[in-house]
C-alpha cells in the first residue's frame, strides 16, 4: 500500500471520511435528500392541514444545512387516521404524522411532543347575527340560553 507522506493511503482516507462525517451529515457528503412523506389530503380541495404541512416544511429548510437537503411528499393514497398510524408503525408510505397521542400509540411510536396548534383546538367561537347582538349580551347564565 503507497504511503502519502508516511501515513497509509487507507488510513488516511478513513481519517477524512470520520473527519468529514463529523462536519457534515452523510446526506450532504453523499447527496442523499431525506424524504419526509406525510399524509394526504382527503382531496384536492382539503387544505385543513396545510398550515402543519408548511410548519413542517419551515421546520426542515432550517435544518438542511446541519441534516441535509429533504424533499417533501404526500402519500400515494388517501387515508384515515387509523390506517396511517399503522403504516407508520409498519415503516411503509409514511414517515411522519401528526396525531393525538395515546399510552398505546407512545409504545408503538416515537412521538416528538410539539403543540403545533397550540391548543386551539379546544377552543370555540360563535358566531351571531348583528340584529341579535343585543339579545346575547343579556344572557348571563346556560339557563338563559
Amino acid at each position: 500500500m503507497k504511503n502519502i507522506n508516511g501515513v497509509n493511503k487507507i488510513a488516511f482516507w478513513s481519517i477524512v471520511v470520520v473527519f468529514l462525517s463529523h462536519l457534515f451529515p452523510v446526506s450532504v457528503l453523499f447527496g442523499k435528500e431525506i424524504v419526509v412523506i406525510y399524509p394526504r389530503p382527503q382531496s384536492e380541495i382539503d387544505t385543513r392541514e396545510n398550515d402543519v404541512i408548511e410548519l413542517l416544511r419551515m421546520s426542515l429548510r432550517k435544518t438542511v444545512d446541519s441534516d441535509g437537503p429533504f424533499k417533501m411528499r404526500p402519500s400515494k393514497s388517501n387515508m384515515k387516521e387509523s390506517r396511517y398510524r399503522i403504516q407508520l408503525e409498519i415503516g411503509k408510505r409514511l414517515t411522519i404524522i401528526w396525531s393525538t397521542v395515546t399510552k398505546e400509540l407512545e409504545k408503538k411510536l416515537l412521538p416528538i411532543r410539539i403543540p403545533v396548534r397550540k391548543g386551539i383546538l379546544g377552543y370555540r367561537i360563535f358566531l351571531i347575527r348583528k340584529q341579535d347582538k343585543e339579545k346575547f349580551a343579556a344572557i348571563k347564565s346556560l339557563k338563559e340560553m
